[in-house]
């Protein structure tokens, strides 16, 4: 039971980790106060990524996505392992991005860049050195201590949350970036036991999008449309503004939960896929970690840009492996 749940608190950081500064923002700038109506409907959109996803990990589960690749586009298996680096990398670029960006400006405000860099990195080279077993474990600590905390400041602000949801208008730029950027990275999963992930998907992904659907309802309710475009993490700034530093801190523990999880994956998953090409991989945590702080003052405006090329490239190869499958399945 620990293992399954173990994979749904991935699934559940996965899917969270690149909302607040993110998809958030993009979601405030198209939609106003109606973000939650798009979340909602983003939610029922994303089951089909979610299905075609569950397919391809119920393909031969004893097999891991590289065996899978090889096995269903021998003639592919290069380009493919390239085209899923790209999605993982850039993933993990962004988020970390955002996860330093968020850390400096929230808590350490004085601190060097690079030195929150170096701080957040050693223990994530600590945990990529292992297998990922202990990604796993430490996933599942943090998804307790997570929704602990978020449940908590739910308590705390569903008091003074006050918003009008009689009315609503959908936007198609806010539902897509959701999907880019919150349900894409989802992919990543496939390198772990694939037994185990076709069994933990729905439900990490549910858990995970309500809460986002939550904490947008409440922090628009409690600070208003206005105020939470104001800021570019909105959800810790207002709050602290409006006295509210206790919840606003521990917002900020889960969300720095959340970008940890899916940079520790990416990097796991770029390794893991490195080692498909037999191309030397010790080199790999110091790029992503040098990129990431050359692009740190501009990784906001090419996130959305990059999100839409990730999730094209995503749909393609989900439909790929879904035909292929059925193919397959009907030569048997």
């Amino acid at each position: 039971m620990n293992k399954n749940v173990s994979y749904t608190a991935i699934t559940y950081f996965l899917v969270r980790a690149s909302f607040i500064g993110l998809s958030f923002k993009i979601m405030l700038t198209n939609s106003y106060e109606n973000v939650w109506i798009n979340i909602l409907i983003a939610l029922v959109i994303g089951i089909i990524p979610l299905f075609l996803l569950h397919r391809i990990a119920a393909y031969k589960d004893s097999l891991t996505i590289r065996d899978k690749c090889l096995s269903l586009f021998p003639k592919l298996y290069f380009p493919i392992i390239v085209i899923l680096l790209f999605i993982s990398l850039f993933f993990g670029m962004i988020t970390f991005c955002n996860l330093l960006n968020f850390t400096n400006i929230n808590f350490l405000n004085e601190t060097p860049i690079y030195v929150i860099a170096i701080a957040f990195s050693i223990p994530m080279l600590m945990v990529i050195s292992h297998d990922n077993k202990i990604i796993a474990r430490m996933a599942l600590i943090l998804f307790y201590i997570s929704l602990f905390l978020f449940i908590i400041s739910l308590i705390g602000l569903i008091p003074d949350t006050n918003l009008d949801v009689s009315r609503y208008t959908l936007n198609t730029k806010s539902i897509l970036s959701f999907i880019g950027l919150n349900i894409t990275p989802l992919f990543m999963v496939l390198m772990f036991p694939n037994d185990r992930i076709k069994k933990s998907l729905g439900s990490g992904y549910f858990i995970a999008v309500i809460s986002l659907l939550v904490t947008s309802i409440v922090v628009i309710g409690v600070l208003g449309i206005d105020l939470t475009q104001l800021y570019h993490y909105p959800e810790l700034h207002a709050l602290k503004s409006m006295g509210y530093n206790q919840w606003a801190n521990i917002l900020g523990i889960i969300w720095i939960f959340d970008m940890f999880i899916l940079c520790t994956v990416s990097l796991s998953f770029s390794n893991y896929l490195l080692n498909a090409t037999n191309k030397k991989k010790d080199i790999l945590p110091v790029i992503v970690f040098v990129i990431s702080i050359l692009i740190i003052n501009h990784y906001k405006s090419s996130a959305e840009y990059l999100a839409i090329l990730s999730t094209i490239l995503s749909a393609v190869l989900l439909i790929l492996f879904n035909i292929k499958i059925l193919i397959k399945r009907h030569q048997k």
